[in-house]
């Protein structure tokens, strides 16, 4: 567990109930066309406004992350930094720029309109872009886990009739509810508190819920700052990098390019804890940059994050076709967003299934200097 006491744990959560107060404007994306304000995002229109993109047929790229994420966020951090990409792209006349985003929902609606030509998100937003046939996934960026955090309950079934903070369809709403169910029990049993995820630690703090389900880095930041906790069920969710398919099936050299970025930036962070150290600052540094507050996580705990969920047991970024099996994870992921009315009822999952092409992969893999992914030059 990390350790943090004091005015540095409460400065953590000071700057997490600021996660939904972002920033306006920031100057680190510099393409050329400037977003309408009537398109944004309807939940909060003026979040991104000040955001620019690039226009049709220009040398522009356009990549949406999330900063405030770990590890997803710390692999778009590193390739910020890639001379190699960097290289790769001008010869084809392009250049990538990264926009940051408070989550996978918001980024998505930039894509659906034409504005991004690619992102990381976790597994509901990709879903959800599959089922409109509206991406192809060529990478898998993590499999952590979401857990149920509680205090003062040490097993699932003392949570009857508790208070439970959650996120409508995210993956941890889904974790929330197989844990449930493996102890016989359902959403019925217990107190369900629909609340965002910044909300969840200071409710548990004060006495609002009595548990909450959320990914990382929320259950490790709780852990550090209150007092006993316990961690009665987690499962494993995915997060994954994805292109817009028009731009796929217009550019697929450039979709490889992009993708063998992604793998060579997880085999450098691979290579030494200095390399996960310094991927870890440029991470940090861009979420200070988005929260205009110092970020709650630190380097270390950071570290942390990245090996576990990243690089352990091996810095692959290959999809994980068990997933993709009839009963597999995606498919009961399917099924629990149709059961919200998130997902159409005629959604079919092998429409969804057919956004994920391993081909890419697999093909950059076998043709490793052709795409440079031992080839490492990252500006420092």
């Amino acid at each position: 567990m990390f350790k943090r006491k004091g005015a540095v744990a409460q400065a953590g959560l000071a700057v997490l109930a600021l996660l939904l107060l972002l920033p306006e404007n920031l100057d680190w994306t510099q393409s050329t066309t400037t977003v309408d304000a009537v398109a944004k995002n309807p939940i909060e229109p003026s979040r991104y406004q000040n955001y620019q993109f690039g226009g049709p047929g220009d040398a522009i790229i356009d990549a949406g992350f999330q900063p405030v994420a770990i590890p997803t966020g710390t692999v778009p951090a590193v390739m910020v930094h890639d001379r190699v990409l960097a290289q790769e792209l001008a010869v084809e006349g392009k250049k990538l720029t990264f926009h940051p985003f408070l989550d996978g929902a918001d980024a998505n609606t930039y894509l659906f309109s034409g504005r991004l030509e690619c992102m990381w998100a976790g597994d509901m937003p990709t879903i959800l872009a599959a089922s409109r046939r509206a991406i192809v996934v060529t990478a898998q960026v993590k499999t952590s886990f979401a857990s149920i955090v509680a205090r003062d309950l040490q097993t699932m079934e003392q949570l009857k009739n508790r208070r439970i903070g959650y996120t409508l369809g995210s993956s941890a709403h889904h974790v929330l509810l197989q844990g449930l169910a493996r102890y016989h029990m359902d959403e019925y049993d217990v107190h369900m508190v629909r609340m965002p995820v910044n909300r969840m630690i200071p409710a548990l703090q004060n006495g609002t819920i009595d548990a909450f389900v959320a990914w990382e880095p929320i259950p490790s930041m709780a852990q550090e700052t209150i007092k006993d906790l316990s961690t009665p069920y987690r499962a494993l969710v995915q997060s994954y990098f994805y292109f817009a398919r028009h731009f796929s099936d217009s550019h697929p050299n450039l979709v490889r390019i992009m993708t063998a970025a992604n793998l060579r930036a997880v085999r450098w962070l691979s290579q030494s804890r200095d390399h996960i150290r310094q991927g870890c600052r440029w991470h940090i540094g861009l979420a200070n940059a988005f929260l205009h507050e110092p970020y709650m996580i630190s380097v270390d705990q950071c570290i942390a994050i990245v090996q576990r969920d990243l690089l352990d047991p091996l810095p692959m970024t290959a999809l994980a076709m068990d997933t993709l099996k009839q009963g597999g994870l995606i498919f009961q992921q399917v099924q629990f967003l149709k059961n919200l009315g998130l997902l159409s009822p005629e959604s079919d999952p092998d429409r969804i299934w057919d956004a994920f092409d391993p081909g890419i992969l697999a093909e950059i893999i076998k043709e490793q200097d052709r795409w440079k992914i031992n080839k490492f030059d990252y500006s420092m």
